[in-house]
């Protein structure tokens, strides 16, 4: 089975957006990629979904959901207002979708409903994710109760693909790298 991750970085105020996602299409259309893995999706995701389905009937998605935690708000705490940027496409039948909204968000990741997505095709868990941002000292707490939750919500997964975007800093962040490959 052949995964593909992308990034795409498609904001709906970039200028450049439809160009620049005719050409992110093209280059799926050629990946022959069995699964397409799409983080910060912000804009578009029903052409994405639409344009693709030819080849990728299965997909889904991100929703808008729940109340987080903001670490650092004082007196109210929004729920997201927006979806968490997420794709997940398939040539094969995707079974058992399911999504995890995390409970913390720091700065303006805690506008959308950042997590998970997990599904099974073919027998395989795949699991596509987009942690906290930034690399300050709350955006490192957060993203540390967010990989405790994604290890609790691949727990019962025996074949697992993983991918995402863990904005993670290597030199910086050891230590939730170290806890990334315990626990998931």
């Amino acid at each position: 089975m052949k995964v593909l991750l992308l990034n795409v970085q498609l904001f709906p105020w970039s200028s450049d957006h439809a160009a620049r996602s005719k050409r992110i299409l093209a280059f799926l259309l050629r990946s022959g990629a069995d699964i397409i893995c799409l983080t910060e999706l912000w804009y578009g995701v029903s052409d994405f979904k639409r344009f693709l389905a030819p080849i990728y009937p299965y997909s889904t998605q991100s929703v808008a959901a729940g109340t987080k935690h903001y670490l650092g708000c004082f007196n109210v705490c929004m729920p997201s207002v927006w979806h968490g940027g997420l794709l997940l496409l398939s040539k094969r039948p995707i079974e058992n979708p399911k999504q995890l909204v995390f409970s913390a968000a720091a700065h303006t990741d805690a506008l959308v409903s950042k997590g998970a997505l997990k599904v099974t095709v073919e027998g395989i868990d795949v699991v596509l994710t987009h942690l906290q941002a930034h690399y300050t000292d709350d955006a490192r707490i957060v993203r540390e109760i967010q990989v405790q939750e994604l290890a609790e919500f691949v727990e019962n997964s025996n074949r697992l693909v993983f991918a995402g975007d863990l904005n993670v800093d290597a030199f910086n962040e050891p230590h939730t790298i170290t806890l990334s490959l315990i626990h998931i």
